[in-house]
């Protein structure tokens, strides 16, 4: 379950993203869930709880799965570049790149 403000869709909200943004994360929740806190205009704060635990790397896969559905961008357009082993995460949203 996603929450956010009525104004604000998928493509409104990776537009405020920009390049990359920080999440909050809360593994072993009860739910999958990602939460707009609240948008600025130099700034975007979202939490991000995932049923899945810490371990190995499992949480963060759940994190990238969970925000590339809710921003409808492909899994491999996401990396997590700061924070892997914490709970505050910064997230890159890759650029798309023209193979000639």
């Amino acid at each position: 379950m996603t929450q956010y403000k009525a104004d604000h869709d998928a493509p409104s909200l990776r537009n405020k993203l920009g390049d990359t943004f920080d999440v909050h994360v809360k593994p072993n929740a009860a739910s999958n869930q990602v939460q707009l806190l609240s948008i600025s205009d130099d700034s975007v704060q979202i939490s991000v709880r995932v049923t899945a635990s810490p371990e190995r790397g499992k949480a963060n896969q759940a994190v990238i799965r969970l925000l590339a559905k809710e921003l409808g961008l492909p899994k491999s357009r996401l990396e997590i570049i700061r924070g892997q082993y914490t709970r505050k995460k910064t997230v890159q949203i890759r650029k798309f790149t023209n193979s000639s």
